[in-house]
Parts: C-alpha cells; structure tokens; sequence
C-alpha cells in the first residue's frame, strides 16, 4: 500500500500517479548515478523529498539538493518540512553587526576585529555565535537531515557539508542536482 504523503511531511494530497514508485527506485537503486527527467510541474520536487526520506530511512545519510535558482531554491523550501535546512549564502541574509543595508556576504565577521564585538575566546565576531542570520542558518542547515542549496553555495561549501566523505561511522551523502543541465 502506497503511503499518504503526509508521512514525508509533504503538504499534498496525494502522490500522483508514478511520483512514489520512482521515488522508492532511487532510494533502492544500487546505481551510483540516477537521471530523472520530466517536463516543468511534474512533480520532480516531491520525488526528490520523498526519495530523500525513503533514502534515508534505508540507512542513508544526509542529502543534499543543490539548485539552479533562488526560485527552485524557495519552492523546496516552500514545502515547509522540518527536517530541511535551507541556506541562501551570505547575500541572502542582512548582517546583524552592520545592519542593513549591508549583507553578511559584505560583513567584517571574517576580519580580525578589535572592538566590543569581537570574541577572544572564539576568534570572532559575537554573533557567530548565535544571532548571526546567516550562520545560524548555516548550521541549522549542517545539522538537518536534508539540506537545500544553490549550486554557487554549495560547491563553495561541499567539504563543510558532507559531501563526498565516507566511514562506517557516517554514510553516503545523497546530492540532487535540480536543473542539472
């Protein structure tokens, strides 16, 4: 029997017809690449969610989707799951210590600062360490099960986020690549 996709946290009513199956394919696939293709509205979004859960729950580790827009990054993170953790990079967030209209991509947070905001102990501004919009989504984001990214972001942070590394201690990482072409 086919599960309700509220069981993957999914705001839906029903799969469509084929959207489970192939998501139980990819997640029991022994194949180390897998190709989906189909036509905008297809519902390729929920394949990737359910397959990443299904995946998951086979023993598999993390997952991360990489996405070619801000717009395919927003319709993921749209679903509202509470198992995703969502990072826009550091020009997606305003800087707390500047304010706006400053972005943490323009931040002094990487700089040796010499004021009441700096953190000795840390070696850091004080907001990275909990109130910094940016790095409390970043590490939300490290810690959630599965993770949504846009391709700049995550080929600049891919080591921090698992991807690649192997143990027996931690699995596979899984990446989907949304409008890979």
């Amino acid at each position: 029997m086919m599960p309700h996709p509220s069981e993957f946290y999914l705001p839906i009513g029903n799969f469509r017809p084929g959207q489970y199956e192939i998501a139980q394919a990819i997640a029991e696939s022994p194949h180390r690449r897998i190709v989906v293709e189909g036509p905008p509205g297809s519902g390729k979004s929920i394949v990737a969610l359910t397959a990443a859960q299904l995946w998951q729950a086979r023993g598999g580790g993390a997952v991360n989707i990489a996405t070619i827009t801000k717009q395919l990054q927003r319709q993921y993170t749209g679903y509202g799951l509470p198992i995703v953790g969502t990072v826009w990079g550091r020009s997606g967030y305003e800087c707390v210590r500047l304010g706006p209209p400053e972005t943490c991509e323009g931040a002094p947070c990487s700089l040796v600062l010499e004021d009441e905001m700096f953190d000795e102990e840390q070696g850091a501004c004080k907001f990275k360490a909990g109130g910094c919009h940016y790095y409390d989504a970043k590490f939300r984001a490290l810690y959630a099960p599965i993770r949504i990214l846009n391709y700049h972001y995550f080929m600049a942070t891919a080591h921090e986020f698992g991807y690649g590394k192997r143990s027996q201690s931690s699995p596979d990482t899984m990446l989907v690549c949304d409008e890979s072409h």
